[in-house]
């Protein structure tokens, strides 16, 4: 079963940790993301500007910046080693996060990064949602409801 956790910070800070080198790697992992992609289709590089964009539109600088939600699964779901589970882990991703626009009406950008960097390799998510809509308007409630 997937777990999720979901802890919030700066937008620089969340993409760094997207952007840095893997921790473990071995035959099947030798990046630290294995599939990148970003909302309504677009480039995650696109989202990302896109992001940057947002935030700097808020009148007041926002403690969180933005959102990382991290969901994992078991090596019972899916097999890090099978490019059609991260594939289908990203995609489980990227329901989730168009879930939690649609709950909220609104629809903030987000990036869903599929890595298995860790020591146990197991597949995992890590969303990052923008805390800022096109006009600077931050998450409603933020996500502390989910």
């Amino acid at each position: 079963m997937s777990t999720i956790n979901v802890n919030g910070g700066s937008l620089s800070a969340q993409m760094a940790y997207l952007d840095a080198e893997a921790h473990h790697t071995d035959d099947y992992v030798s990046e630290r993301n294995l599939v990148v992609t970003g909302s309504n289709h677009n480039r995650s590089q696109f989202v990302k500007r896109q992001m940057t964009a947002y935030v700097s539109r808020q009148s007041a600088r926002a403690k969180v910046e933005a959102y990382q939600i991290r969901q994992s699964f078991s090596f019972k779901e899916l097999d890090y080693r099978n490019e059609k589970d991260r594939q289908i882990a990203n995609k489980l991703g990227q329901q989730l996060a168009n879930a939690i626009n649609k709950a909220n009406g609104t629809n903030y950008p987000f990036i869903v990064a599929t890595q298995a960097d860790g020591k146990s390799h197991l597949l995992h998510n890590h969303i990052v949602f923008c805390n800022a809509d096109s006009h600077g308007k931050p998450i409603p409630h933020g996500l502390s409801w989910f």
